[in-house]
């Protein structure tokens, strides 16, 4: 399905990063975007004459829009424009737009998916000459989409205020004041909530970066309350920052004198971390990074718009490419831009674990460490390094790296998080519980931790406590997107942990009330395949995967999917496909696995692909490699349908039973420290 990208910019594509043919031209593109943001998708011939071409006789106006329809039906099939009467009405069907998925999100109140596919103005820097109708009409668009974006950010901020979670909302803020760094009021906001969450210092850095603009750009002065708010910053910003004071409650060295920086709420789309897919961690990346006083305009403006590139939802390798391009113009700016040589480390990354070259990740070291040379203190570089020996596998060198990090900003959440999922991945289960444990502590408010603490706790079978997780989890979430990733991770315990059906349909009965999106059609086909009904576990994996040479879609690389999709067809007799899809699967599987060091997941899928090809003693020995390497969730093992054919082979009974000591050795060592326990 061809999708216009119209926030930002005028991109027709057919798939993430293919321009299609048709975008080159103008009035075409026009066309699409006036009936793509029309009320119902319908105008009259008439009013689009008057738009597009109101300097042209009539009937040469005519001639060139039935030229033009015809060249998008041409090029998107018949079916794209239907005539009604003298209208022209867009099959939203048939044409994705941002625009409208923008609204639609908006209309749904989630505004987090909102704001991410918000890249930026309506069709900003789109000209169409001799349309002085069209551009005025283009210009109130652009005008009242850019409103509902600055209200969705600020209700965010507001909520989570009011939840108080003042970190969180310093984000939100931070994201209002990136689009208009010049207003007073949006900048004092951010201050505020940047003070609450005990960062005064990046505070007062707004405060004078924000009269550094006005000065500079419109000779104009800060307003006179944000003026008295940082006078009264400096006034106390010697003072003992209780939020910061270091050490915590065991006496380790989870605390320091740094504080702790905003994390990013979750639903946000930062870069690919290197366990983006395991299949029940299901952890976010969260990185910040600030700016510094006194940076070239230029540049900084450079490498905030590859930041907003972070949030993209459509995570493709024009993303990556477009950052990568942001940040060496900065640096070529600015040599010294320490944040933007870890930006680019981190785009680097994202490329290296893409499996396009393992040359990237040594582009990546070599910009981290110019990070470093620039910044020894600058935490995010530390924690990229970690990252590329987390991929090459050399576990002990990431974890020093990502407690560097953590010494030097114990607030960083991409290290904190990173060095969870690679304890959780080594299978020192016990070890992640007292990170978990620490940064609950540290960040109580913070729904990470707690559902961190939900899978570590059902990964040892303590499923008691991790019900008690849950539900507070569930407690705290409120409306928008943390209840839906409450409810979400309510199914995967119930189905995954659990494997109880029954409890994971009652759940998915009430997550589908709210949002029948891509997420829930997943879990219906889970739940289908657990429950063996085949046919209705094809068509919504179908929906998640078109199958072999049949297009793309965001979940074509989730770990049972496409064998999800396999297997049903396995068990309905449909063998070719099946077949053909095992096939496609076993090559992905193996040349990731050549490419990444942390293989759990791929392993499980070759394991589940080679089962499917009458393989059983090579899927076998591809788990036994998977537990070498860590991994320790039996109870999944157990009720996986994929494995069903494994069910009584002593080999793999064996394989569980050692999964289950070593399981029995984490939890005694967890409960005799009495990690991972609500408090009261």
């Amino acid at each position: 399905m061809a999708h216009m990208r119209l926030l930002g910019g005028a991109i027709l594509e057919d798939e993430p990063g293919v321009v299609h043919p048709l975008a080159s031209r103008r009035h075409p593109l026009a066309l699409l975007a006036l009936l793509a943001t029309a009320p119902s998708h319908r105008l009259s011939r008439d009013t689009l004459l008057a738009l597009l071409w109101p300097e042209s006789p009539e009937g040469k106006a005519r001639s060139r829009l039935n030229t033009c329809v015809h060249q998008i039906r041409s090029a998107l099939g018949r079916e794209v424009l239907e005539s009604i009467g003298d209208d022209l009405r867009l099959d939203p069907d048939v044409i994705r737009c941002d625009v409208c998925e923008f609204e639609e999100a908006l209309s749904r109140e989630d505004r987090v998916t909102a704001i991410a596919l918000y890249q930026g103005p309506f069709l900003d820097g789109f000209h169409l000459g001799g349309a002085p109708g069209f551009m005025d009409r283009i210009d109130r668009e652009r005008d009242r989409l850019q409103r509902s974006y600055d209200r969705a950010v600020e209700t965010l901020a507001e909520e989570a205020e009011e939840r108080g979670e003042p970190e969180v909302a310093a984000e939100w803020w931070r994201e209002r004041w990136n689009e208009d760094p010049y207003d007073s009021r949006v900048a004092l906001r951010l201050m505020e909530a940047l003070d609450a969450a005990g960062n005064r210092a990046a505070a007062l850095r707004i405060a004078d970066e924000h009269r550094r603009l006005l000065h500079d750009e419109l000779d104009a002065d800060p307003s006179a309350e944000l003026r008295e708010f940082a006078a009264g910053l400096r006034e106390k910003r010697w003072e003992p920052d209780p939020s910061a004071t270091g050490g915590s409650d065991d006496g380790s060295d989870a605390g320091s004198s740094v504080p702790a920086g905003p994390v990013r709420p979750v639903g946000r789309f930062g870069r690919r971390t290197p366990f983006a897919g395991i299949a029940l961690l299901g952890l976010v990346a969260v990185a910040v990074a600030g700016d510094r006083p006194g940076r070239n305009g230029a540049a900084h403006e450079l490498y905030q718009r590859a930041r907003h590139l972070d949030r993209n939802p459509l995570v493709g390798s024009w993303v990556t490419d477009s950052k990568i391009e942001l940040y060496r113009r900065a640096l070529e700016i600015d040599p010294s831009y320490a944040e933007a040589w870890g930006g680019l480390a981190d785009a680097y990354l994202e490329r290296a674990w893409g499996g396009r070259s393992a040359s990237w990740a040594d582009s990546a070291v070599a910009a981290s460490r110019r990070a470093l040379e620039i910044d020894p203190t600058l935490a995010d570089a530390h924690a990229q390094l970690g990252d590329v020996a987390f991929t090459s596998g050399r576990t002990e060198e990431a974890l020093s790296a990502y407690r560097r990090a953590l010494d030097l900003e114990p607030g960083n959440m991409e290290a904190m998080n990173n060095m969870v999922a690679l304890l959780y991945q080594s299978g020192r289960i016990a070890e992640a519980m007292e990170w978990a444990d620490r940064v609950h502590r540290r960040f109580p408010l913070s729904p990470w931790p707690l559902r961190v603490l939900v899978h570590l706790n059902l990964a040892l079978g303590r499923d008691e406590v991790a019900e008690a997780w849950l539900q507070r989890h569930v407690k705290r979430s409120g409306k928008g997107v943390e209840e839906r990733i409450a409810r979400n991770l309510a199914f995967d315990a119930a189905l995954f942990g659990h494997g109880d059906p029954d409890r994971a349909g009652e759940v998915l009965r009430a997550i589908q009330k709210g949002d029948v999106g891509l997420d829930v059609i997943r879990r219906r086909a889970a739940l289908a395949l657990y429950e063996g009904r085949w046919k209705e576990a094809r068509r919504h994996y179908r929906a998640l995967y078109p199958g072999v040479n049949k297009g793309k879609s965001p979940f074509q690389g989730l770990l049972w999917s496409p064998l999800g999709l396999a297997y049903a067809m396995d068990r309905m007799g449909e063998d070719e496909e099946a077949e053909e899809i095992v096939r496609e699967v076993t090559r992905d599987s193996r040349s990731r696995i050549e490419a990444e060091r942390s293989q759990g997941d791929l392993l499980h899928r070759l394991a589940g692909a080679r089962l499917l090809a009458g393989d059983v003693d090579g899927a076998i020995g591809l788990l036994e490699r998977s537990f070498d390497g860590g991994y320790r969730d039996a109870r999944f093992l157990r009720t996986v349908p994929v494995l069903e054919a494994l069910r009584d082979d002593p080999r793999f009974q064996a394989l569980l039973d050692r999964m289950e000591g070593e399981r029995a050795e984490e939890r005694r060592r967890v409960e005799a420290e009495g990690w991972g326990v609500p408090e009261e």
